[in-house]
C-alpha cells in the first residue's frame, strides 16, 4: 500500500467484477477503508505491526491466504476462509510442519529469489500459480512517495526519518533513487532487492504479461509502466 495507491483506489473499485483482485498487507487496510474488496487477501509477515494495520480492516469473511511467518494475533481480525501459501522461504520448522501434515504439493514461489521475501513477491508467485495473465502491480512504490511509506487510508504515518531513528537493519538502510519521472526519491535496500528481484521473475514467465501500474515509486527494469486509467481500458467483461 504505498501512496501511489490513494489515487489508484477509484480505479482500482472499478476492477472488482472484471479481474481478481489480491490485497497484500497494508493493502487490505486501504483497500477495506476505499470499499473495494480483494478477492484474496494475503498476509505473511511475523511483526506487530502487521497485527496493527490489519486490526483497521473491515474485511471480515475474504479469502485469506497465509504463511508460517505470519504473526499469530491476525487471525483474531478475520474469520477465513483460510488458505495456506505453501512458499519456498520456509526454514527448517517449516518443512517440518508440512511434512509431518502431508503437504508434498510443489513449491510456490520456486523461481523467486531469496533477495525477495515479501507479501506482494508471495502474491506474485500466486497469481502466476493460479494462472492469472496478465499480472498487473499497483500501489508498489517501493519508496517514501513525498515522504510517506504507506497511502493515505492505512492510517500510519512513517518518514524516511522515522526509520533512521528506529531501525539499525541493514535492509531497512535508506538509498536515495529516482523515480520512474527522474525524481530524487529514499528508497531502501529491501526495496531495491524486490524491485530487482521481481524484475527477474518476470522474466523467467515470458508466457505471462506483467504491468506496473504504479504511478510512483522506483519501479521496475523488466516490468513496462503502463497507467491504470490504459489498462482498464482492456479489461471490459464482467465475471460472477
Amino acid at each position: 500500500a504505498g501512496p501511489s495507491l490513494t489515487a489508484a483506489l477509484p480505479i482500482l473499485a472499478t476492477f472488482e467484477h472484471k479481474a481478481a483482485l489480491f490485497g497484500c498487507g497494508s493493502a487490505i487496510t486501504a483497500l477495506s477503508h476505499a470499499g473495494t474488496t480483494p478477492h484474496f487477501c494475503i498476509a505473511v509477515d511475523p511483526n506487530e505491526e502487521e497485527f496493527r494495520r490489519l486490526k483497521q480492516s473491515t474485511f471480515f469473511e475474504v479469502p485469506f491466504l497465509y504463511s508460517t511467518r505470519l504473526h499469530p494475533h491476525v487471525f483474531s481480525t478475520v474469520n477465513g476462509p483460510f488458505g495456506y501459501l505453501r512458499s519456498q522461504f520456509g526454514d527448517v520448522l517449516q518443512l517440518w510442519i508440512e511434512e509431518e501434515l502431508g503437504l508434498k504439493d510443489p513449491l510456490i514461489g520456486h523461481y523467486l529469489s531469496s533477495e525477495s521475501i515479501s507479501v506482494t513477491s508471495m502474491a506474485v508467485a500466486a497469481a502466476e500459480f493460479l494462472g492469472c495473465n496478465p499480472i498487473v502491480l499497483v500501489g508498489l512504490d517501493m519508496a517514501y512517495t513525498k515522504n510517506q511509506r504507506y497511502a493515505s487510508s492505512v492510517h500510519v504515518s512513517e518518514t524516511p526519518k522515522d526509520v533512521s531513528k528506529k531501525t539499525s537493519l541493514a535492509s531497512d538502510r535508506l538509498l536515495i533513487k529516482k523515480d520512474q519521472k527522474g525524481k530524487k526519491v529514499y528508497s531502501a535496500v529491501r526495496w531495491v532487492m524486490e524491485s530487482s528481484s521481481l524484475s527477474h521473475y518476470a522474466k523467467l514467465h515470458p508466457q505471462t504479461r506483467f504491468i506496473n501500474a504504479t504511478e510512483g515509486g522506483i519501479g521496475f527494469k523488466a516490468i513496462p509502466f503502463v497507467p491504470l486509467e490504459k489498462i482498464a481500458e482492456e479489461f471490459i467483461q464482467e465475471y460472477d
